[in-house]
């Protein structure tokens, strides 16, 4: 059973990548095929409703629309309480959002979008001096937390895990400002491997098994490219 649900966890993990779902787009479909044909046979054909046989369309989906996340509608559902505000009364309520959003969109000055990823600079917070710093940053300004365009990462455990682009794996130790470049301070891990191998190497879609740490510092500017992943302790997954 563990194994049949990794099939469906892998495929989703695939189309909701964009550089996975461009790969591997073909082989999610297979999977969720196969696990539609295992909840058949594990559960009685009267599972086989209509919310599971629509899991073998969601490939075709992603390969004409993109990856999963572009194309969904949690923008809409977040956005919905805005617009239940906008009903003043239970007869013809679309009529009534239409209207006030058309009024809000011809007021001079005013913009009506759903909300969007922020692109500011970054934004550095809860300035300290614990340490640590490598020695060729001595006299750097500190901090424990840095708000990026792509999301937030901190010193703390919890959100301070990190994938570097060339595939090095630690944990943030440090946010520092010199010359008025930012960067971050981590700590790799010391063994990386598989977590499982089925349906397919766990490796292949970004999942990891790490082991121990490195006991050296190392830096990335926040210019370079790197990623927040997350991190549990083996016997909480």
């Amino acid at each position: 059973m563990y194994k049949n649900f990794l099939i469906p966890s892998v495929s989703m993990r695939i189309l909701l990548d964009p550089s996975l779902c461009r790969s591997f787009a073909d082989h999610a479909q297979s999977l969720l095929i196969l696990f539609v044909k295992h909840v058949g046979d594990l559960y009685g054909k009267h599972h086989l409703v209509y919310n599971v046989h629509g899991l073998v369309h969601l490939a075709d989906n992603a390969k004409m629309y993109g990856c999963l996340d572009n194309i969904c509608g949690f923008h809409f559902e977040n956005f919905l309480g805005q617009l239940k505000k906008l009903v003043r009364s239970p007869n013809y309520p679309l009529q009534q959002v239409i209207r006030r959003l058309s009024e809000q969109d011809a007021m001079p000055g005013n913009v009506h979008s759903l909300p969007r990823n922020s692109t500011s600079n970054f934004i550095v917070k809860k300035q300290h001096s614990d340490g640590p710093v490598p020695a060729q940053y001595v006299g750097c300004h500190q901090y424990k937390e840095i708000q990026l365009p792509v999301g937030f990462i901190s010193s703390l455990n919890g959100n301070n895990c990190v994938q570097i682009i060339n595939g090095r794996l630690g944990l943030v130790r440090n946010v520092i400002v010199k010359n008025a470049a930012t960067f971050i301070v981590f700590e790799p891990f010391h063994h990386s491997a598989e977590f499982f191998s089925y349906p397919l190497s766990s490796i292949e879609i970004g999942i990891y098994k790490v082991v121990g740490f490195k006991g050296s510092l190392f830096s990335c500017s926040c210019l370079f490219s790197f990623f927040k992943v997350c991190s549990s302790p083996k016997g909480e997954i």
